[in-house]
């Protein structure tokens, strides 16, 4: 899912559960910066854990630092548990042992986990975002911006997992990529095939991780040899022998009772990962088993031991026995209270051999989804506690697909919808949606179906796709139309309006919402009322009837606190302060964004708190203070491009340059408006042609 956001304007919304509408952003002429940002900003040098011990592979270490230039891919491929990433990792180290660029990628080094996050949107955005750039119209095109004429160097690590490497690697221009497979044909161009350790390496490591539990050579020899060499079944091995303090004779005896099977190292039978596990897990538990399995269904992250708690109903001193018993076997690793898996295979193996009862993910599900409403309903300080639990959450619903626990999809796309929207994770919340659609039609929802396809809309208006937004959210009105739901045929007539005010159809707009409000007054639904009064204003604005749009505003205002929804209070809030700067009465917006802001940091809204700065920076231009205006619209412009909000960030620079232009930096206020209107044209925003009449304003003076 692109994240893209083609706003016309940027501030406040006015919604009806997810009835959005516009966001507005002062005076409309946006704003611009000189933008410097990424060359003054750190670069990024990003780095997985080193090695804890690390032998052999010298010649592969050096070879691979040798080789790594700008514009040249690199792929480490092998069967699993083979090294790949610890031999990358240990590269890495070595080409930058500090927290500085290393001489030949001075742009920095970005590194991604495909195993933790196989969607390929998500590094894009992640590059877009350490290089300071905006995710607008779409991660792949900001990706590739950050990217042009730099020389830094990609590592992607396990990108057999990834949905879609090439477009990473399309987006790349002359960076070094340095890429770990367990497929060749994710090999681009050059390929190192890594194979097993040699022999005396290979019992060396068993030697370092098993300490004088491996001190015996020839049983040492042996194990390593039934082990093929495999690094990671090595580290396991050892750190069996270390932990339950068994001799390396003894655990021998324990391997050569049955025989390894092959991962993907062809006829050798002895280089199985599946088959180590497969023996490690008869010497676990039934609830170890289970708990492990538990833990592969959830994110390769830190996990608290309450989760496997809940999913399997056991008691905390058994759950905790039986995560302490995959710590001694170096499955799981513990972190003072929290847990986690070792490595992405072992969580596959779980997810694959160990999957739990259905009645776990229903559990979990069960305890998601009040803990997220919950902590939702806290504001700021509950979406901060839920950072730590998305990727969980997501991966819970991917379980649940997968299951096709169709109830259980949709329960969770609803729990996380509105935390992932306001905090601007706005690709996550299009991929549970999209889950949440697909499960309401496998279980014939049609009220779901419409709901998600809603939800879905108002998403896209997010990415700036707003005619697709405009489509889905027409599919969701002709289902309330088929099923006589007259609350929901009013909220799509909204839902519909709002894009089509993002379109420049504002009179349609009007009809759209006319329409709404009778059906609001007809089954007296106050929050139905208030979002067509608030869009209707909206669009009075837009065609420059702002006192009209002002009573529009206050109907809202007034009813939405008699229904008592702080959110909603803040946005039409911060759009009657824009509609009075914009008729000159600034100190009375001043008074206003204040009331706003309060509500935006009460309702932990980002883009709220962007549309704060963005709104106050323009009624200080029109005050005369030009350079506070400049200092707010910079806050504002690192806001939107934190969140990707790109009209926003379009909206920040074009009035930027507006107050440039007043302190006489005419060619800065030339570079910032060229900036905005590369977005608004990009965007599809009907501010580009206000940026474009400035610009050839400036020009002509020059003349």
């Amino acid at each position: 899912m692109k994240d893209r956001s083609k706003n016309t304007v940027n501030g406040p919304k006015t919604n009806l559960d997810d009835v959005y509408g516009q966001v507005l952003s002062g005076q409309f002429e946006s704003v611009t910066i000189n933008n410097n940002g990424p060359s003054q900003s750190r670069l990024p040098v990003q780095k997985p854990p080193r090695p804890e011990k690390f032998v052999g592979r010298e010649k592969e270490i050096t070879d691979l630092i040798r080789d790594l230039q700008p514009g040249r891919q690199i792929t480490i491929f092998g069967a699993g548990g083979m090294g790949k990433s610890a031999l990358v990792s240990e590269a890495i180290w070595r080409l930058a042992p500090d927290n500085n660029p290393p001489d030949a990628f001075s742009d920095g080094i970005i590194f991604h986990n495909f195993y933790r996050q196989p969607q390929s949107a998500l590094i894009l955005e992640a590059i877009a975002r350490a290089y300071g750039e905006n995710l607008r119209p779409n991660p792949s095109v900001a990706a590739r911006r950050a990217l042009a004429g730099r020389q830094a160097l990609l590592v992607l690590d396990g990108a057999e997992a990834a949905d879609d490497l090439d477009v990473v690697l399309d987006i790349a221009g002359s960076c070094g990529i340095l890429i770990t497979t367990q497929k060749k044909d994710d090999a681009p161009n050059d390929w190192i095939e890594l194979t097993p350790l040699k022999q005396d390496h290979a019992v060396r490591l068993l030697q370092e991780w098993g300490k004088e539990w491996a001190v015996d050579e020839d049983a040492s020899n042996e194990i390593c040899e039934l082990l093929g060499g495999l690094p990671l079944a090595i580290f396991l091995a050892g750190r069996y022998l270390a932990q339950h303090n068994q001799l390396a004779t003894e655990y021998l005896e324990w391997l050569e009772e049955t025989p390894l099977e092959a991962l993907n190292m062809g006829e050798r039978r002895h280089q199985s990962i599946p088959l180590l596990m497969e023996q490690c897990m008869e010497k676990i538990s039934e609830i170890g088993r289970a708990s492990l399995g538990v833990a592969g269904i959830l994110a390769l992250e830190p996990f608290e031991s309450k989760l496997i708690q809940i999913a399997l109903s056991k008691k905390p001193r058994d759950v905790n026995r039986a995560l302490g018993e995959l710590v001694n076997f170096g499955l799981v690793q513990r972190s003072e209270s929290h847990y986690q898996v070792t490595h992405a295979l072992i969580r596959t193996y779980a997810r694959e051999r160990l999957v739990p009862e259905r009645i776990s993910l229903s559990r979990l599900a069960g305890y998601y989804f009040p803990f997220v409403r919950t902590q939702c309903a806290l504001g700021l300080s509950g979406y901060i506690c839920l950072d730590s639990h998305r990727a969980h959450v997501l991966a819970l619903q991917s379980a649940c697909f997968d299951a096709s626990e169709w109830r259980l999809v949709r329960v969770l796309a609803w729990a996380m919808r509105e935390y992932l929207d306001l905090q601007g994770h706005w690709t996550e919340r299009a991929s549970i949606l999209e889950k949440g659609l697909i499960a309401a039609r496998n279980a014939n929802d049609r009220y779901d179906e419409g709901a998600f396809l809603a939800s879905l809309g108002l998403t896209y208006n997010h990415f700036g796709e707003y005619r697709q937004a405009k489509d889905l959210l027409e599919q969701s009105l002709s289902i309330a139309q088929e099923t006589r739901d007259r609350k929901d045929e009013g909220g799509s007539l909204v839902n519909i309006a709002i894009s089509c005010n993002l379109l420049g159809e504002h009179e349609r707009a009007i009809e759209l919402c006319d329409q709404a409000l009778l059906i609001a007054r007809e089954i007296r639904y106050k929050d139905l009322e208030c979002a067509a009064l608030g869009n209707i204003g909206i669009a009075y604005y837009y065609i420059g009837e702002t006192r009209l749009a002002i009573e529009f505003y206050e109907k809202d205002l007034a009813i939405i606190r008699e229904v008592g929804d702080r959110s909603k209070e803040g946005n039409t809030i911060c759009c009657l302060g824009v509609a009075h700067s914009q008729l000159g009465e600034n100190h009375r917006a001043i008074e206003l964004y204040e009331q706003y802001l309060t509500i935006a940091k009460e309702t932990g809204n980002l883009q709220g708190e962007g549309s704060y700065l963005c709104n106050m920076g323009n009624a200080y231009d029109r005050l005369g203070d030009s350079s506070k205006a400049i200092t707010l619209h910079e806050s504002a412009l690192e806001i939107f491009r934190e969140i990707g909000d790109r009209l926003g960030e379009g909206n920040a620079l074009f009035n930027m340059s507006l107050a440039l232009d007043k302190i006489g930096e005419r060619e800065k206020a030339i570079d910032c408006a060229q900036l905005a209107l590369n977005i608004f044209e990009k965007i599809e925003s009907p501010q580009a042609e206000k940026a474009r009449r400035k610009l050839a304003e400036w020009e002509k003076k020059k003349e």
